[in-house]
């Protein structure tokens, strides 16, 4: 990843290999983030210098190339798209940001469909 190489290092580091857009920058005082890692889970905010339509493309294209299913999404001033990989559920949603970039906010949690009630 392109920017900071101490916060790309740290991102690389609590979302594993989860695509991110060249620049991402994560805003960690707006962040919560239990077992980082590969199977990380929680929220985290990241600035990204995309503009919001080329971010929806990014994560459309780079999340199913890296095994993530595609369930739904809406492009619009608040784009929002769900994804669903093994036991997980991921939540981009993409907001404006500063300048042209965007705001990003991923969102990990368990995939909780299987349990029987």
């Amino acid at each position: 990843m392109a920017g900071d190489p101490g916060a790309s290092a740290d991102l690389a580091t609590i979302v594993g290999r989860l695509p991110l857009p060249d620049g991402a920058k994560v805003k960690v005082a707006q962040s919560m983030v239990v077992a980082p890692g590969e199977q990380w889970i929680g929220q985290i905010r990241i600035e990204i210098p995309q503009n919001r339509t080329a971010a929806y493309a990014f994560f459309m294209k780079s999340l199913p190339q890296a095994g993530w299913v595609h369930r739904s999404g809406v492009l619009g001033e608040r784009s929002v798209l769900h994804f669903g990989r093994r036991a997980r559920m991921l939540s981009v949603e993409i907001n404006p940001g500063s300048w042209d970039g965007s705001l990003v906010i991923l969102t990990a949690i368990p995939d909780n469909a299987d349990v029987k009630r």
